[in-house]
């Protein structure tokens, strides 16, 4: 499905902040999680490029709620599948951003809980896989995983390292290149490779694609705010993982991690 940008709603936003000497953030219903001193640029500068990046997936959604109910209520149901899907494909973009952000956080504060339960790796990615591609992209992504392989881990959590990657390779990889989400098991551990025929990853920049809001050289014009790669690696190490990343410019980009098999 081809996204069309609608005209951009000038929507008020709104920042209130707790006067407290120490800021927290909120993490479920009447519980809250204490976050470093060094974290009060969150509140300032990154809170307003945050901000910046919200608005754009909430003027789409905005409009499209709004054209979707005009067109409701004059009997016209054209086009009320396509404004349906991309409502939901922005909802869905907004909790992964905000669920990075939490992450991120609690990562920094040394708060990142996890909630383990046995899970079939093969069934993860194609739920994934099923959920993040867009139609138009479908034959773009193939599944590499020959047997299941079933380890403990916090699936939600892995869920969105996977669409991370997935979702990074279909943004920057060519339209109509090939992606390859590869499955392998080892002895103690198992391995979730995102395989793609990109502009691949210039070495200045290798070093740094996980770090905190550090996005790479070949990033200009492409959305985001590079927490999306800070987040997967702080849900891997805590899951007591690996991840990693081979790139050759011009040649394509290999993003994987690693997960012990422990039983619980």
């Amino acid at each position: 499905m081809e996204h069309q940008q609608g005209p951009k709603l000038d929507l008020p936003v709104t920042v209130r902040m707790a006067r407290s000497s120490e800021p927290r953030l909120a993490k479920g219903t009447g519980e809250e999680l204490p976050l470093p001193r060094d974290a009060r640029g969150l509140y300032e500068d990154e809170a307003a490029q945050i901000v910046h990046d919200l608005r754009d997936p909430l003027s789409t959604i905005t409009l499209d709620a709004y054209l979707l109910d005009r067109k409701l209520a004059n009997g016209d149901p054209s086009d009320g599948k396509r404004l349906v899907a991309r409502i939901i494909r922005n909802v869905e973009f907004l909790d992964r951003i905000v669920q990075d952000l939490l992450d991120s956080c609690a990562a920094r504060a040394d708060h990142l809980e996890l909630s383990r339960r046995p899970t079939e790796l093969r069934a993860l990615v194609e739920r994934v896989i099923d959920r993040v591609v867009p139609t138009r992209d479908n034959g773009r992504v193939s599944l590499d995983a020959p047997s299941p392989i079933t380890i403990a881990i916090d699936g939600l959590r892995i869920e969105r390292v996977v669409a991370n990657l997935v979702g990074n390779a279909l943004k920057y990889a060519p339209p109509g290149s090939w992606i390859v989400v590869r499955l392998e098991a080892a002895a103690l551990s198992a391995r979730i490779s995102v395989i793609d025929n990109g502009p691949g990853i210039a070495p200045a920049d290798l070093a740094h694609v996980f770090d905190r809001y550090r996005r790479g050289s070949r990033a200009h014009g492409i959305g985001g705010w590079g927490l999306g790669l800070y987040a997967s690696k702080a849900i891997v190490e805590a899951h007591g993982g690996t991840i990693d990343v081979e790139s050759v410019p011009g040649e394509g980009s290999q993003f994987y991690f690693e997960l012990p098999t422990i039983s619980i």
